[in-house]
């Protein structure tokens, strides 16, 4: 009673064998699929970059910039409706980079150092607006631009 046959430790042996060879191909397929996704993960920052640089670069939303910039030194009493527009397109327009950028789905060093010397003189132009119209829509609002303008000083 006390002798197992050697066949039936012949089979465990390959059993064994067997099962930390499935363990092993699993572990390779893990490991390719972690690549696959990183590299989805990269192609869509990369996508949404160039989605926000496209948005960026419009027409309307340069030309707003350039009015904002040049406010700088006009009192906010006495900004036309149109400059207003065009400061809130702005305000909303970075606003939305820095939500981007804070969720991880856009990369903060092309914005930053591309756009950093426009964020910050945006920010600045645009600063009693932005205090204005936190009085009326909450304290929160456009803090997005806010901290985008300070990560651009920074750098």
């Amino acid at each position: 009673m006390g002798s197992t046959p050697y066949w039936f430790l012949i089979l465990q042996a390959i059993a064994s064998f067997a099962i930390v060879l499935t363990f092993f191909v699993y572990w390779r397929q893990l490991v390719a699929m972690r690549g696959q996704l990183d590299a989805a993960r990269q192609a869509s920052t990369s996508q949404n970059a160039l989605t926000l640089i496209q948005f960026l670069q419009a027409e309307d939303i340069r030309i707003a910039r350039r009015i904002l910039i040049n406010l700088q030194s006009k009192p906010l009493d006495a900004w036309s409706d149109a400059e207003k527009s065009a400061a809130e397109q702005v305000c909303t327009s970075y606003d939305i980079v820095a939500i981007m950028i804070k969720e991880g789905i856009a990369p903060k060093s092309i914005f930053v150092e591309n756009w950093g010397d426009s964020i910050t003189k945006c920010y600045s132009a645009a600063a009693p607006f932005i205090a204005k119209t936190r009085e009326i829509r909450g304290a929160k609002y456009w803090d997005d631009f806010e901290w985008l303008a300070g990560v651009a000083v920074r750098s």
